[in-house]
């Protein structure tokens, strides 16, 4: 049996409308909500602000930025919704081309993360302009220092850029030098007992300084040069390895940390080269050299996951500042050298740029050192 429909009130239906077109609130309630403004007596020189704010992904699903942008000196912005996790924030004065030149006034940017741990929860983020004061970074020093190359010779024409990490700025170009005939370079304007980032014309990291210290860069080995030759540690601590022990082999080092996602891969992989060419033998020596802080964490994490099919070796104590990243200049992990029979890099960079299985059988093909 059919009946027939019946018509709805007016009042009614203008109701079931609305709820038709604006859906119920999400049962994610909480939210961020980011207030901007100049601090107390402060000018603002700036004609627009933005702000990206992005949910950080936990590793099985992938989220998008959300941005706003203002042209208020002022103003409160409120980002609702939010499912509980972590969220990070970014601020800034002026269209994002300008981030990299901190000398333009009104110049300024914000990081922060945010994490909500209930779907009801919510948080407020202060954030107060203050113009940059060029004087926390800039002085009356100045630096005499020299660049020489892997093999000890000074670098000659070689253009640097000295930069300082700005307050509420980020990276400042502070000053610029060109080393003479000796590798010699000086710089002034510089302020005391603050630290700075020396790179060169290309944006490679050349080393860091403090005015009233000893300046000696040595840049990294490339292709050609002759590997350092550091002491390694065993990663059962029991022994020491150093690179002139292998001379006579087709040497490859993999330098990882227990921390480094990206390092996880390459390193499964470099476990595989043994089974998979079994003509290397005791002809090539493959190092997966960790530079964790603590060697029983990298002892651990090798054990667990049953990689034993490299030579497992630590950097020793300091991390990043331990001789052998310090003397291979390594600035990123993972990070791959591969050494030939003489003892000279053959080859470097990161793993995936590599083809190591054909670069190893090259080296192999090839005479072996004479003695």
């Amino acid at each position: 049996m059919s009946t027939r429909p019946h018509r709805l009130l007016p009042s009614l239906a203008a109701f079931v409308s609305a709820l038709l077109l604006c859906p119920l609130p999400s049962a994610n309630a909480a939210s961020i909500t980011v207030e901007f403004g100049p601090e107390a007596g402060q000018s603002a020189d700036y004609a627009e602000v933005n702000i990206h704010f992005h949910p950080i992904p936990d590793g099985a699903t992938t989220v998008e930025s959300t941005t706003f942008r203002s042209t208020d000196k002022s103003f409160k912005k409120t980002f609702d919704n939010l499912a509980p996790g972590r969220y990070a924030i970014r601020l800034y004065t002026g269209p994002q081309f300008m981030l990299p030149d901190a000398d333009t006034p009104g110049l300024f940017r914000f990081n922060f993360q945010a994490t909500l741990e209930g779907k009801d929860e919510h948080q407020t983020v202060p954030i107060r302009y203050k113009p940059f004061d060029p004087s926390t970074v800039r002085g009356d020093q100045a630096a005499r220092g020299k660049v020489t190359d892997a093999r000890g010779g000074g670098v000659a024409g070689m253009a640097l850029r000295v930069l300082a990490q700005g307050k509420g700025v980020g990276t400042v170009s502070v000053a610029r030098a060109t080393t003479g005939a000796d590798g010699g370079f000086e710089v002034k304007g510089l302020k005391k007992e603050t630290q700075y980032t020396v790179i060169d014309d290309k944006e490679n990291f050349v080393g860091r300084f403090t005015p009233g210290e000893p300046i000696m860069f040595a840049l990294a080995p490339k292709a050609g040069d002759p590997a350092p030759d550091v002491e390694m540690t065993g990663i059962d601590g029991k022994h020491k390895r150093k690179i002139s022990d292998l001379k006579g082999k087709v040497v490859v080092i993999d330098f990882w940390a227990t921390w480094c996602g990206p390092c996880q891969e390459p390193m499964a992989k470099m476990q595989t080269y043994r089974d998979k060419h079994p003509g290397w033998g005791d002809k090539v020596e493959l190092i997966a050299l960790s530079i964790d802080d603590r060697r029983e964490a990298a002892e651990k994490h090798l054990r667990d996951r049953g990689w034993d099919k490299t030579t497992n070796l630590w950097a020793g104590e300091g991390g990043w500042e331990s001789a052998a990243p310090k003397a291979f200049g390594v600035q990123s992990i993972p990070r791959v050298f591969v050494i030939d029979k003489a003892g000279n890099i053959a080859a470097t960079g990161h793993p995936a740029s590599l083809d190591l299985a054909k670069t190893v059988d090259g080296l192999l093909a090839t005479s072996a050192p004479t003695p």
